[in-house]
Protein backbone atom coordinates (compact mmCIF):
# COMPACT_ATOMS: atom_id res chain seq x y z
CA UNK A 1 0.00 0.00 0.00
CA UNK A 2 2.83 2.41 0.85
CA UNK A 3 4.70 1.54 -2.35
CA UNK A 4 1.53 1.85 -4.44
CA UNK A 5 0.71 5.26 -2.99
CA UNK A 6 4.23 6.54 -3.62
CA UNK A 7 4.30 5.15 -7.17
CA UNK A 8 0.95 6.80 -7.87
CA UNK A 9 2.28 10.18 -6.76
CA UNK A 10 5.38 9.76 -8.91
CA UNK A 11 3.20 8.98 -11.93
CA UNK A 12 1.27 12.18 -11.23
CA UNK A 13 4.51 14.15 -11.29
CA UNK A 14 5.71 12.34 -14.42
CA UNK A 15 2.46 13.29 -16.14
CA UNK A 16 2.97 16.96 -15.25
CA UNK A 17 0.32 17.34 -12.58
CA UNK A 18 -0.39 21.04 -12.07
CA UNK A 19 1.30 21.70 -8.75
CA UNK A 20 1.18 25.44 -9.47
CA UNK A 21 -2.60 25.62 -9.06
CA UNK A 22 -4.20 27.21 -5.97
CA UNK A 23 -5.13 23.67 -4.92
CA UNK A 24 -1.49 22.78 -4.25
CA UNK A 25 0.71 24.06 -1.45
CA UNK A 26 3.82 22.65 -3.13
CA UNK A 27 5.96 24.87 -5.33
CA UNK A 28 8.29 23.96 -8.18
CA UNK A 29 11.18 24.15 -5.72
CA UNK A 30 9.57 21.38 -3.61
CA UNK A 31 9.28 18.82 -6.41
CA UNK A 32 12.87 17.42 -6.26
CA UNK A 33 12.47 16.79 -2.51
CA UNK A 34 9.05 15.23 -3.02
CA UNK A 35 10.42 12.88 -5.70
CA UNK A 36 13.31 11.93 -3.43
CA UNK A 37 10.98 11.18 -0.51
CA UNK A 38 8.56 9.14 -2.64
CA UNK A 39 11.43 6.95 -3.84
CA UNK A 40 12.54 6.58 -0.22
CA UNK A 41 9.03 5.42 0.71
CA UNK A 42 9.14 2.77 -2.03
CA UNK A 43 12.53 1.58 -0.72
CA UNK A 44 11.49 1.35 2.95
CA UNK A 45 8.02 -0.18 2.43
CA UNK A 46 9.11 -3.85 2.28
CA UNK A 47 11.58 -3.33 5.13
CA UNK A 48 9.24 -1.86 7.74
CA UNK A 49 6.32 -4.26 7.34
CA UNK A 50 5.99 -6.59 10.35
CA UNK A 51 6.51 -10.30 9.76
CA UNK A 52 3.44 -11.51 11.67
CA UNK A 53 0.61 -12.31 9.26
CA UNK A 54 -2.19 -11.04 11.51
CA UNK A 55 -0.59 -7.57 11.44
CA UNK A 56 -0.47 -7.48 7.65
CA UNK A 57 -3.88 -8.94 6.83
CA UNK A 58 -6.01 -6.63 4.63
CA UNK A 59 -8.80 -4.71 6.37
CA UNK A 60 -11.33 -2.06 5.37
CA UNK A 61 -10.65 1.41 6.73
CA UNK A 62 -12.82 4.49 7.08
CA UNK A 63 -10.39 7.42 6.81
CA UNK A 64 -12.31 9.98 8.87
CA UNK A 65 -14.15 8.66 11.91
CA UNK A 66 -14.74 12.16 13.23
CA UNK A 67 -17.71 12.97 15.46
CA UNK A 68 -19.66 14.65 12.67
CA UNK A 69 -19.57 11.46 10.55
CA UNK A 70 -21.50 9.36 13.07
CA UNK A 71 -25.30 9.14 12.90
CA UNK A 72 -26.81 8.98 16.39
CA UNK A 73 -30.43 9.33 17.54
CA UNK A 74 -31.47 12.78 18.73
CA UNK A 75 -33.10 11.25 21.80
CA UNK A 76 -32.49 8.24 23.98
CA UNK A 77 -29.33 6.19 24.28
CA UNK A 78 -26.35 7.77 22.41
CA UNK A 79 -25.76 4.78 20.15
CA UNK A 80 -24.11 4.91 16.72
CA UNK A 81 -26.71 4.00 14.07
CA UNK A 82 -24.59 4.58 10.99
CA UNK A 83 -21.44 6.14 9.54
CA UNK A 84 -21.21 8.51 6.56
CA UNK A 85 -18.43 9.97 4.39
CA UNK A 86 -17.06 6.74 2.91
CA UNK A 87 -15.58 8.21 -0.28
CA UNK A 88 -12.00 7.90 0.98
CA UNK A 89 -12.36 4.34 2.28
CA UNK A 90 -9.73 1.80 1.31
CA UNK A 91 -8.22 -1.59 2.01
CA UNK A 92 -4.72 -1.81 3.49
CA UNK A 93 -2.75 -3.90 6.02
CA UNK A 94 -4.12 -3.96 9.56
CA UNK A 95 -1.01 -2.41 11.13
CA UNK A 96 -1.36 0.65 8.88
CA UNK A 97 -4.99 1.31 9.79
CA UNK A 98 -5.56 0.46 13.45
CA UNK A 99 -5.15 4.01 14.78
CA UNK A 100 -7.71 5.60 17.11
CA UNK A 101 -10.69 7.31 15.48
CA UNK A 102 -10.09 10.96 14.62
CA UNK A 103 -13.06 11.86 16.80
CA UNK A 104 -10.81 11.23 19.81
CA UNK A 105 -7.65 12.88 18.53
CA UNK A 106 -6.51 15.96 20.43
CA UNK A 107 -3.92 18.58 19.53
CA UNK A 108 -0.80 18.22 21.63
CA UNK A 109 0.35 21.35 23.43
CA UNK A 110 -3.12 22.69 24.26
CA UNK A 111 -3.23 20.91 27.62
CA UNK A 112 -0.59 18.96 29.50
CA UNK A 113 -1.03 15.32 30.44
CA UNK A 114 -0.20 13.57 33.70
CA UNK A 115 2.06 10.48 33.77
CA UNK A 116 -1.04 8.27 33.63
CA UNK A 117 -2.31 10.09 30.52
CA UNK A 118 -4.99 12.14 32.28
CA UNK A 119 -5.50 15.78 31.20
CA UNK A 120 -4.13 18.54 33.45
CA UNK A 121 -5.98 21.85 33.60
CA UNK A 122 -3.70 24.82 32.82
CA UNK A 123 -2.61 26.85 35.86
CA UNK A 124 -3.91 30.06 34.24
CA UNK A 125 -7.29 28.57 33.32
CA UNK A 126 -9.29 30.96 35.53
CA UNK A 127 -7.73 34.02 33.85
CA UNK A 128 -8.54 32.80 30.32
CA UNK A 129 -11.35 34.23 28.24
CA UNK A 130 -14.58 32.27 27.88
CA UNK A 131 -13.55 31.18 24.37
CA UNK A 132 -10.14 30.01 25.55
CA UNK A 133 -11.66 28.08 28.44
CA UNK A 134 -14.09 26.39 26.09
CA UNK A 135 -11.24 25.31 23.82
CA UNK A 136 -9.30 23.92 26.79
CA UNK A 137 -12.35 22.00 28.01
CA UNK A 138 -12.80 20.42 24.56
CA UNK A 139 -9.21 19.24 24.48
CA UNK A 140 -9.32 17.99 28.08
CA UNK A 141 -12.37 15.96 27.12
CA UNK A 142 -10.55 14.56 24.07
CA UNK A 143 -7.48 13.67 26.14
CA UNK A 144 -9.73 11.80 28.58
CA UNK A 145 -11.51 9.96 25.77
CA UNK A 146 -8.23 8.98 24.16
CA UNK A 147 -6.84 7.68 27.46
CA UNK A 148 -9.94 5.59 28.16
CA UNK A 149 -10.01 4.25 24.61
CA UNK A 150 -6.31 3.38 24.69
CA UNK A 151 -6.57 1.54 28.02
CA UNK A 152 -9.64 -0.37 26.83
CA UNK A 153 -8.01 -1.29 23.51
CA UNK A 154 -4.80 -2.42 25.18
CA UNK A 155 -6.79 -4.62 27.56
CA UNK A 156 -9.24 -6.12 25.07
CA UNK A 157 -7.61 -6.02 21.61
CA UNK A 158 -4.13 -7.61 21.76
CA UNK A 159 -3.68 -7.35 17.98
CA UNK A 160 -4.23 -3.59 18.10
CA UNK A 161 -1.93 -3.26 21.07
CA UNK A 162 0.82 -5.13 19.22
CA UNK A 163 0.39 -2.95 16.13
CA UNK A 164 0.60 0.23 18.22
CA UNK A 165 3.72 -1.07 19.95
CA UNK A 166 5.63 -1.40 16.68
CA UNK A 167 8.51 1.15 16.60
CA UNK A 168 6.43 3.50 14.43
CA UNK A 169 3.08 1.77 14.87
CA UNK A 170 0.95 4.81 15.68
CA UNK A 171 2.66 6.82 12.91
CA UNK A 172 2.00 4.34 10.09
CA UNK A 173 -1.42 5.77 9.15
CA UNK A 174 0.17 9.21 8.95
CA UNK A 175 2.87 7.91 6.60
CA UNK A 176 0.28 6.71 4.11
CA UNK A 177 -1.72 9.94 4.37
CA UNK A 178 1.33 12.18 4.02
CA UNK A 179 2.43 10.28 0.90
CA UNK A 180 -0.95 10.79 -0.73
CA UNK A 181 -1.04 14.48 0.26
CA UNK A 182 2.61 15.51 -0.21
CA UNK A 183 1.95 17.32 -3.50
CA UNK A 184 -1.25 19.04 -2.40
CA UNK A 185 -0.17 19.82 1.17
CA UNK A 186 3.57 20.28 0.63
CA UNK A 187 6.51 18.11 1.71
CA UNK A 188 6.92 19.23 5.34
CA UNK A 189 4.85 16.58 7.14
CA UNK A 190 6.20 13.68 5.07
CA UNK A 191 9.76 14.93 5.52
CA UNK A 192 9.30 15.25 9.29
CA UNK A 193 7.91 11.71 9.56
CA UNK A 194 10.65 10.16 7.41
CA UNK A 195 13.26 11.79 9.63
CA UNK A 196 11.59 10.16 12.65
CA UNK A 197 11.71 6.82 10.85
CA UNK A 198 15.40 7.40 10.07
CA UNK A 199 16.14 7.98 13.74
CA UNK A 200 14.55 4.67 14.84
CA UNK A 201 15.63 2.64 11.82
CA UNK A 202 17.81 0.35 13.96
CA UNK A 203 14.60 -0.84 15.63
CA UNK A 204 12.89 -1.55 12.31
CA UNK A 205 15.36 -3.43 10.17
CA UNK A 206 18.85 -4.91 10.01
CA UNK A 207 19.19 -3.60 6.45
CA UNK A 208 21.03 -0.32 5.71
CA UNK A 209 18.70 2.66 6.13
CA UNK A 210 17.54 4.06 2.74
CA UNK A 211 16.74 7.42 4.38
CA UNK A 212 19.75 9.70 4.06
CA UNK A 213 18.78 13.13 5.39
CA UNK A 214 21.81 15.08 6.59
CA UNK A 215 21.96 16.96 9.90
CA UNK A 216 21.51 20.24 8.03
CA UNK A 217 18.44 18.91 6.21
CA UNK A 218 16.96 17.65 9.46
CA UNK A 219 17.38 21.06 11.11
CA UNK A 220 15.85 22.86 8.12
CA UNK A 221 12.87 20.50 8.19
CA UNK A 222 12.48 20.99 11.95
CA UNK A 223 12.29 24.78 11.54
CA UNK A 224 9.80 24.50 8.67
CA UNK A 225 7.68 22.05 10.65
CA UNK A 226 7.60 24.44 13.62
CA UNK A 227 6.37 27.23 11.34
CA UNK A 228 3.73 24.94 9.83
CA UNK A 229 2.58 23.85 13.29
CA UNK A 230 2.19 27.47 14.41
CA UNK A 231 -0.25 27.98 11.55
CA UNK A 232 -2.18 24.84 12.51
CA UNK A 233 -2.52 26.17 16.07
CA UNK A 234 -3.69 29.57 14.80
CA UNK A 235 -6.29 27.92 12.56
CA UNK A 236 -7.47 25.82 15.50
CA UNK A 237 -7.77 28.92 17.68
CA UNK A 238 -9.89 30.61 15.01
CA UNK A 239 -12.15 27.55 14.75
CA UNK A 240 -12.64 27.58 18.51
CA UNK A 241 -13.37 31.31 18.49
CA UNK A 242 -15.99 30.79 15.79
CA UNK A 243 -17.55 27.91 17.71
CA UNK A 244 -16.82 25.42 14.93
CA UNK A 245 -17.20 21.70 15.41
CA UNK A 246 -15.54 19.07 13.21
CA UNK A 247 -14.83 20.09 9.60
CA UNK A 248 -15.98 23.65 10.23
CA UNK A 249 -19.56 22.78 11.20
CA UNK A 250 -21.52 25.33 13.23
CA UNK A 251 -24.82 24.40 14.87
CA UNK A 252 -27.86 26.00 13.26
CA UNK A 253 -28.75 28.11 16.29
CA UNK A 254 -25.25 29.65 16.33
CA UNK A 255 -24.86 30.47 12.64
CA UNK A 256 -25.65 34.17 13.00
CA UNK A 257 -23.34 34.55 16.00
CA UNK A 258 -20.53 32.70 14.16
CA UNK A 259 -20.98 34.92 11.09
CA UNK A 260 -20.63 38.05 13.19
CA UNK A 261 -17.55 36.67 14.92
CA UNK A 262 -16.03 35.75 11.59
CA UNK A 263 -16.42 39.27 10.27
CA UNK A 264 -14.71 40.75 13.34
CA UNK A 265 -11.91 38.18 13.40
CA UNK A 266 -11.36 38.61 9.67
CA UNK A 267 -11.07 42.38 10.11
CA UNK A 268 -8.51 42.00 12.89
CA UNK A 269 -6.64 39.41 10.84
CA UNK A 270 -6.35 41.67 7.81
CA UNK A 271 -5.03 44.48 10.00
CA UNK A 272 -2.33 42.40 11.68
CA UNK A 273 -1.34 39.42 9.51
CA UNK A 274 0.68 39.12 6.31
CA UNK A 275 -1.25 36.20 4.77
CA UNK A 276 -4.88 35.69 3.69
CA UNK A 277 -7.50 34.86 6.29
CA UNK A 278 -7.45 31.02 6.43
CA UNK A 279 -11.18 30.39 6.85
CA UNK A 280 -14.02 30.51 4.36
CA UNK A 281 -17.56 29.82 5.55
CA UNK A 282 -16.16 28.35 8.75
CA UNK A 283 -13.87 25.84 7.06
CA UNK A 284 -10.05 26.16 7.28
CA UNK A 285 -8.51 26.34 3.81
CA UNK A 286 -4.89 25.19 3.33
CA UNK A 287 -4.89 26.98 -0.02
CA UNK A 288 -5.23 30.32 1.79
CA UNK A 289 -3.00 29.63 4.79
Amino acid sequence: MISSAAEFQLRCLDNSIDHTSPFSVSTAADIPLIRRMLNICIAIAPLIAPRKLFLTRPVLQHPDLSVCNFIVPSEGEPKIKGIIDWQGAGVAPFFVQCQPASGMVFMTGVVETAPDGSPVRPANFDSMSAEEQRAVRVHMDLVGRYKDYYLDAVATYPERREAWNLPIGLQMPSLLRFILRCIADGPIQLCDLLIKVQEVWHLLSDEPCPIDFSSEEKEACRLQHEEWYKRVVVDSDIANALGCMGDGWVSEEKIEEASQRREEICRLWDENMDRPFPFFDGVPSPYLS
